[in-house]
C-alpha cells in the first residue's frame, strides 16, 4: 500500500486487491479493485491487459502487423536505446517529473502530483524506461507494480520537432519501448502488463487515437472498481460528506 497525507488526513492507495497493512490510514484509494468497494463514490473502469507468462514470441504475435513492423525498424533502423529503471534514484525520479512537465504543457494536461509520485518510488514500486533518439530522450514511461501485476501510470513524448519523419520515429521508438518493458517485467517476474485504463468516450480522435494506440499491442479487455475505504472516524466523515456531494450532483442532472 502506497501512504501519503494531505492537509492532516492519512491515505492509502492500493492496487489490484493488494493486502492492506497496519497502520490503516484514514481513507484507502482502491485502485483496479475486482471487489466493489463497500463505501464512498464507485466507479467501473476498462483497462486493456497483456497476459506475460505467455512465450515472448506469442505475446509479440498478438501484437498488430504495423505496429510489429514499427518497433523492428526501431530497432534496426532508428537505433532507439531503451534505459531500464527497476529502481529509480531520487534525481532519476525528478528527471522523469520534469519531463512529463513539459510535456503536460505542451497537451494541456494536469502536472503530476509529485509528493504522490515520489510515495510510489520509496515504496520501491516505481519502474522507469526511456527511449532514445540521436543521443536525446524522446519519450518516458512510468509504471508501479503490485504483486504479479504492473501497471502503466504516465507515457510521455516530446515532438520539439513539427518534421513528419522525427514524429514518426518517436512513435516508433514509444512502441518499442512498450515492447522493452514488457519483457523486461516479464523478466522480473511479472504476469500482468496493465496499460491504465481506457477511455469509454471516443466521441474525439484524441481519446480514440490513444485507445487505438493500445489495442495494437492486443491486450485483453478487463473490467474493474474503483472507489474507497474508511478505517477511521474521521475517514468516514470525508467519505459521506462525498458520497451526499456526488448524489446532490446526480440528483442536479436529473434535474436539467
Amino acid at each position: 500500500m502506497i501512504r501519503f497525507s494531505f492537509m492532516a488526513i492519512r491515505f492509502g492507495q492500493a492496487w489490484f486487491d493488494e493486502p492492506l497493512n497496519p497502520p490503516m490510514p484514514d481513507i484507502v484509494i482502491l485502485r483496479q479493485s475486482k471487489s466493489h468497494p463497500a463505501s464512498g463514490p464507485v466507479s467501473l473502469k476498462k483497462s486493456l491487459v497483456n497476459d506475460l507468462t505467455a512465450p515472448e514470441e506469442e505475446i509479440f504475435a498478438k501484437f498488430g502487423k504495423t505496429c510489429r513492423y514499427k518497433i523492428k525498424r526501431a530497432e534496426s533502423k532508428d537505433l532507439a536505446i531503451c534505459p531500464y529503471h527497476p529502481a529509480p534514484s531520487a534525481a532519476e525520479v525528478d528527471s522523469f517529473l520534469d519531463f512529463y512537465t513539459i510535456f503536460a504543457r505542451q497537451k494541456g494536461l494536469k502536472p503530476i502530483n509529485r509528493k504522490r509520485f515520489s510515495a510510489v518510488a520509496e515504496a520501491g514500486r516505481l519502474r522507469l524506461s526511456s527511449a532514445e533518439l540521436a543521443g536525446a530522450i524522446a519519450v518516458r514511461h512510468a509504471y508501479i507494480t503490485s504483486g504479479p501485476y504492473v501497471r502503466m501510470l504516465y507515457s510521455a513524448s516530446l515532438f520539439r520537432d513539427s518534421v513528419p519523419d522525427a514524429r514518426a520515429a518517436i512513435g516508433r521508438a514509444n512502441r518499442l519501448l512498450h515492447w522493452r518493458d514488457m519483457l523486461a517485467f516479464k523478466a522480473e517476474g511479472c504476469r500482468f502488463f496493465d496499460w491504465g485504463g481506457i477511455s469509454e468516450d471516443e466521441s474525439t480522435p484524441v481519446l480514440k487515437g490513444i485507445n487505438d494506440f493500445k489495442r495494437e499491442f492486443g491486450g485483453d479487455e478487463a473490467s474493474y472498481f474503483e472507489g474507497y475505504a474508511a478505517h477511521t472516524l474521521l475517514g468516514r466523515a470525508i467519505l459521506g460528506a462525498l458520497s451526499a456531494a456526488s448524489l446532490a450532483k446526480t440528483l442536479l442532472k436529473r434535474r436539467r
